[in-house]
């Protein structure tokens, strides 16, 4: 809980306009909840007048009305306190409330009068539809559709490639893994996968964090066994995946916060950077840790190879230079820079034999010719038990990152998605795809970017990048053969700089601290610590944050403007005035068993503050618990406020409950645990101004028996 004192920046000399009956219908806002509460004044007279919202920020400066003139709203609000209360019952039985929670739907048609057979064929089509979107796109495609996926699929392709070379080494996988996992898997997620535009594929996170997880659970392998242990990781993820889709998990990315997000991929990030140095700079550093690499980079910085040092760095500004020329004076035509570097680079090493003396840079070397085989992933029961961990957390964090590219271009361009259809395709292209050599893919940024950029219209353009992807395996890994592994740690430099996200960090400073401390630490402990640590880490902080806030709500103590129907925070507003004997108390949460003792505690807290400021006056009579923030109460809630409400009716003079906006479900979990009976009936009450005229009622009624009148 913050205190807000920052009561002496209200501007006091505006002068009010009137409202519209509209205004008067605004009753709460999501104010903070403040701490150390204080009674300001007592209650003013109900001289209704209409204002706005401004005048409610600019402090409640009101002018009197002006008694010389007749005012029709005026007496309307008049009226509107002498009319009767309404309770939940009252509003029941004047409006129809039905008995049940939700309301019959009205079916056109008669299901059941349809011939058997075509009720059959519609249930076969809806289930289609639902496992395979590519039987809806596909038997909607029309002639003006190809241009835009084969010219999409075209262009992406001529990023992919490259990119799936770089991408391997990652991984610490040969180059060619990377072209497997840019063909089956693609192939796949056109068939299953319900976005239009998200391009699967290698991607450099999943890289790091699969080859970070595989040498932490499997220490020690040789070549052969590591490339089979990364295959079999690749199935683990695929069946995790589809379990969590059929399961419909799809809302358990949720629970990451975008803080810890943010964090963790710009940590990875610089981790990937680094461990790319050793291809930038010629050494042959370490890559088990960040600082593990830092101290021998600075130890061996005198070593570096100039020459692969001078592509690198020409690569870099050569791809910065055609960027920018391409957005400059080309803007509407898509220049692969990464492929144009590529083909020079190639061209320059072959010509300059810069594999051999003196230049000794790192190429590629030869690549398999032709289509990856199909075989199984090797099973071993030992492996797989220590693989378990890394498949939920790459099956967790790959469909996150693809989930949110999904959100993105569906948001964009208007169209519908399928969260849980989601992990399925993600799962199929995994699973399919081990037995394809494939190791676990995801979806990327920057390649769905493009594919919207240039006019893909469905997931054919997926089929395209897979076609492409074949060609270049059957007919053009000689090409790659001279290709530095410089200029390929350039091409990841390049694509990782999106992931660099400190502006967002920065705006979470400015915004809320809390979750500025959840991307720091989420950022920290992934680099100093390593990938696994770090979303575990974030995982576990970003649960315990939620934890905190759902067992710990926000909540207000309120009191009613001058001269309105209007209720605020007391320790918001000013001329917030509590009323005589009462206390007004909004609790922003639903009950359950993780905040009950909260709101017992905080409740307990607000009545001893309101019995030592109101010694010698009018005792507390009535509790208003403003219920528009709960949505429901569960069984151990339930016992709760039971108790609570009969420990109160117990005291001289009884403190009586009256809650008001109670929403459906906590009308009908109190109606079924009788917990309605026990406040009354009659103390359920639409709207809190008719729950404050109820307790006003019950404080009057005391104040007549302390006089002995009757």
């Amino acid at each position: 809980m913050t205190e807000d004192n920052n009561f002496d920046s209200i501007d006091l000399s505006a002068t009010p306009t009137a409202l519209t009956p509209t205004a008067l219908g605004v009753r709460t806002f999501n104010d903070s909840n403040i701490q150390g509460l204080e009674i300001l004044a007592p209650a003013e007279a109900l001289a209704q007048e209409e204002v706005t919202l401004d005048d409610l920020d600019d402090g409640m400066n009101l002018l009197p009305n002006n008694e010389d003139e007749e005012d029709p709203e005026a007496d309307m609000d008049a009226n509107e306190d002498e009319r009767a209360i309404f309770t939940e019952a009252h509003l029941g039985e004047q409006f129809g409330r039905c008995p049940s929670h939700e309301r019959p739907l009205h079916v056109e048609g008669d299901q059941s009068a349809q011939p058997f057979l075509r009720r059959q064929a519609a249930a076969i089509r809806r289930a289609l539809r639902k496992a395979l979107p590519s039987y809806t796109w596909a038997k909607n495609y029309q002639r003006n559709m190809v241009r835009g996926d084969v010219v999409g699929g075209l262009t992406v392709s001529i990023i992919l490639i490259p990119q799936s070379i770089a991408y391997a080494l990652l991984a610490d996988l040969p180059p060619e893994y990377g072209l497997y996992c840019a063909f089956i898997p693609l192939l796949v997620y056109a068939l299953l996968g319900s976005s239009r535009h998200l391009c699967v594929g290698p991607f450099a996170l999943v890289s790091l964090l699969v080859a970070d997880q595989v040498k932490t659970a499997l220490p020690g392998l040789d070549e052969q066994r590591y490339i089979e242990a990364i295959l079999l990781l690749s199935f683990m993820v695929g069946v995790v995946q589809i379990a969590m889709g059929l399961a419909r998990l799809g809302i358990v990315v949720s629970f990451l916060a975008d803080s810890v997000v943010s964090g963790f991929t710009t940590a990875s990030a610089i981790l990937i950077m680094t461990s790319q140095l050793k291809h930038a700079l010629g050494l042959a550093l370490p890559s088990d840790s960040f600082i593990h690499t830092v101290y021998h980079l600075a130890l061996d910085l005198r070593d570096s190879n100039l020459a692969a040092l001078s592509i690198f760095v020409t690569s870099v500004v050569s791809m910065h230079a055609i960027k920018l020329i391409n957005s400059k004076f080309f803007p509407k035509v898509v220049v692969p820079e990464q492929l144009l570097v590529v083909v020079m680079a190639g061209i320059l090493s072959f010509v300059l034999q810069l594999d051999q003396a003196p230049y000794n840079v790192d190429i590629v070397g030869k690549l398999p010719s032709g289509l990856p085989k199909l075989a199984a992933p090797v099973m071993n029961l030992d492996t797989v038990r220590a693989l378990c961990p890394a498949a939920v957390v790459t099956a967790i964090i790959s469909y996150m990152v693809s989930i949110s590219i999904v959100h993105t271009f569906a948001t964009k361009l208007s169209y519908r998605i399928d969260p849980n259809q989601e992990f399925i395709a993600l799962g199929a292209a995994n699973l399919v795809g081990s037995f394809f050599q494939a190791y676990p893919s995801c979806g990327s940024l920057s390649r769905s970017a493009v594919c919207a950029n240039v006019g893909a219209r469905t997931q054919a353009h997926n089929v395209a990048q897979a076609a492409m992807a074949a060609l270049a395996m059957l007919l053009l890994t000689p090409l790659f053969h001279p290709l530095p592994y410089a200029t390929l740690a350039a091409i990841v430099m390049m694509a990782l700089q999106s992931m660099l996200n400190f502006p967002f960090a920065w705006q979470l400073y400015r915004t809320s601290r809390g979750d500025f401390v959840l991307w720091m630490l989420t950022f920290l402990s992934t680099l100093l610590l390593g990938v696994q640590v770090g979303i575990g880490l974030g995982i576990v902080v970003s649960m315990s944050w939620l934890l905190e806030q759902t067992s710990r709500p926000w909540w207000a103590r309120l009191g009613r403007l001058p001269s309105t129907q209007l209720y605020r925070n007391v320790r918001r507003y000013r001329e917030a005035h509590e009323l005589a004997g009462i206390i007004i108390f909004r609790f922003d949460a639903a009950l359950h068993f993780a905040n009950k003792d909260y709101f017992t505690e905080i409740l307990e807290a607000n009545m001893k503050s309101f019995r030592m400021q109101c010694e010698g006056a009018i005792p507390l009579c009535a509790i208003v618990v403003d219920a528009s923030g709960m949505s429901n109460i569960d069984a151990s809630a339930t016992m709760m406020l039971r108790t609570l409400v009969q420990e109160l009716k117990k005291r001289s003079p009884p403190v009586h409950i009256v809650m008001a906006d109670c929403k459906g479900p906590l009308r009908v979990s109190m109606r079924k645990s009788g917990l309605s009976s026990v406040i009354g009936e009659d103390h359920l009450v639409v709207g809190l101004h008719d729950a404050v005229r109820m307790a006003e009622d019950r404080v009057e009624a005391f104040m007549r028996t302390r006089h002995g009148q009757y």
